[in-house]
Protein backbone atom coordinates (compact mmCIF):
# COMPACT_ATOMS: atom_id res chain seq x y z
CA UNK A 1 0.00 0.00 0.00
CA UNK A 2 1.11 3.52 -0.70
CA UNK A 3 2.16 5.89 2.05
CA UNK A 4 -0.22 8.79 2.56
CA UNK A 5 1.07 12.14 1.31
CA UNK A 6 2.93 14.25 3.81
CA UNK A 7 0.07 16.72 4.31
CA UNK A 8 -2.24 13.88 5.36
CA UNK A 9 0.30 12.66 7.90
CA UNK A 10 0.79 16.15 9.29
CA UNK A 11 -2.97 16.70 9.59
CA UNK A 12 -3.40 13.30 11.25
CA UNK A 13 -0.68 14.09 13.77
CA UNK A 14 -2.10 17.53 14.49
CA UNK A 15 -5.48 15.98 15.23
CA UNK A 16 -4.28 13.02 17.29
CA UNK A 17 -1.02 13.98 19.01
CA UNK A 18 -1.73 15.46 22.47
CA UNK A 19 1.24 17.84 22.28
CA UNK A 20 -0.03 19.24 18.97
CA UNK A 21 -3.61 19.56 20.19
CA UNK A 22 -2.44 21.42 23.32
CA UNK A 23 -0.41 23.81 21.17
CA UNK A 24 -3.34 24.38 18.79
CA UNK A 25 -5.62 24.99 21.75
CA UNK A 26 -3.21 27.58 23.18
CA UNK A 27 -3.02 29.31 19.80
CA UNK A 28 -6.82 29.37 19.50
CA UNK A 29 -7.09 30.90 22.98
CA UNK A 30 -4.50 33.55 22.11
CA UNK A 31 -6.25 34.43 18.84
CA UNK A 32 -9.59 34.73 20.63
CA UNK A 33 -8.04 37.02 23.25
CA UNK A 34 -6.61 39.21 20.47
CA UNK A 35 -10.00 39.24 18.75
CA UNK A 36 -11.82 40.23 21.95
CA UNK A 37 -9.34 43.03 22.66
CA UNK A 38 -9.48 44.31 19.08
CA UNK A 39 -13.29 44.27 19.01
CA UNK A 40 -13.47 46.12 22.31
CA UNK A 41 -11.01 48.82 21.22
CA UNK A 42 -12.67 49.25 17.82
CA UNK A 43 -16.17 49.44 19.29
CA UNK A 44 -15.05 51.94 21.94
CA UNK A 45 -13.60 54.07 19.12
CA UNK A 46 -16.96 54.13 17.31
CA UNK A 47 -16.30 51.51 14.66
CA UNK A 48 -18.74 48.69 13.98
CA UNK A 49 -17.69 45.03 14.13
CA UNK A 50 -19.82 42.67 12.06
CA UNK A 51 -20.05 39.71 14.41
CA UNK A 52 -19.08 40.02 18.06
CA UNK A 53 -18.98 36.22 18.35
CA UNK A 54 -16.65 35.81 15.38
CA UNK A 55 -13.82 33.37 15.83
CA UNK A 56 -10.64 33.34 13.86
CA UNK A 57 -7.92 35.77 13.03
CA UNK A 58 -9.97 38.23 10.98
CA UNK A 59 -12.69 40.72 11.83
CA UNK A 60 -15.08 42.48 9.48
CA UNK A 61 -15.25 46.12 10.52
CA UNK A 62 -16.71 49.35 9.18
CA UNK A 63 -16.25 53.01 9.93
CA UNK A 64 -19.64 54.74 10.09
CA UNK A 65 -18.42 57.74 8.05
CA UNK A 66 -17.12 55.77 5.05
CA UNK A 67 -19.42 54.15 2.48
CA UNK A 68 -16.46 52.73 0.59
CA UNK A 69 -13.74 51.05 2.62
CA UNK A 70 -11.36 51.42 -0.34
CA UNK A 71 -11.36 55.18 0.27
CA UNK A 72 -10.57 54.55 3.93
CA UNK A 73 -7.80 52.11 2.95
CA UNK A 74 -6.26 54.71 0.62
CA UNK A 75 -6.35 57.35 3.34
CA UNK A 76 -4.74 55.03 5.88
CA UNK A 77 -2.15 53.76 3.38
CA UNK A 78 -0.69 57.29 3.32
CA UNK A 79 -0.15 56.82 7.08
CA UNK A 80 1.47 53.42 6.47
CA UNK A 81 -1.48 51.49 7.92
CA UNK A 82 -2.89 48.66 5.83
CA UNK A 83 -6.31 47.11 5.83
CA UNK A 84 -8.14 45.00 3.27
CA UNK A 85 -11.10 46.82 1.71
CA UNK A 86 -14.14 44.59 1.41
CA UNK A 87 -14.47 45.09 -2.35
CA UNK A 88 -11.49 42.79 -2.97
CA UNK A 89 -13.48 39.93 -1.43
CA UNK A 90 -16.58 40.54 -3.52
CA UNK A 91 -16.93 38.75 -6.85
CA UNK A 92 -18.52 41.85 -8.38
CA UNK A 93 -15.86 44.18 -6.90
CA UNK A 94 -18.51 46.69 -5.83
CA UNK A 95 -17.81 49.19 -3.07
CA UNK A 96 -18.67 48.21 0.47
CA UNK A 97 -18.13 49.98 3.79
CA UNK A 98 -16.75 46.80 5.36
CA UNK A 99 -13.05 45.99 5.57
CA UNK A 100 -11.22 42.95 6.86
CA UNK A 101 -8.74 43.38 9.66
CA UNK A 102 -6.31 40.87 11.15
CA UNK A 103 -6.88 40.74 14.92
CA UNK A 104 -3.14 40.80 15.51
CA UNK A 105 -2.71 44.07 13.59
CA UNK A 106 -1.89 47.25 15.53
CA UNK A 107 -5.50 48.26 16.23
CA UNK A 108 -4.49 51.18 18.45
CA UNK A 109 -2.43 52.68 15.60
CA UNK A 110 -5.46 52.35 13.32
CA UNK A 111 -7.68 54.08 15.87
CA UNK A 112 -5.18 56.92 16.41
CA UNK A 113 -4.88 57.40 12.65
CA UNK A 114 -8.65 57.59 12.29
CA UNK A 115 -8.91 60.16 15.08
CA UNK A 116 -6.27 62.42 13.51
CA UNK A 117 -7.66 62.21 9.97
Amino acid sequence: SANPPIHERVAYRALTDSQCTRHISKLATLIQACSNAAQSALTNAGLICHDAKAEGKYLWVRHPQFNDSAALAEQLERMQISLAPGRIFRPDGLATPWFRLNVSSPVNSLIRALQTS
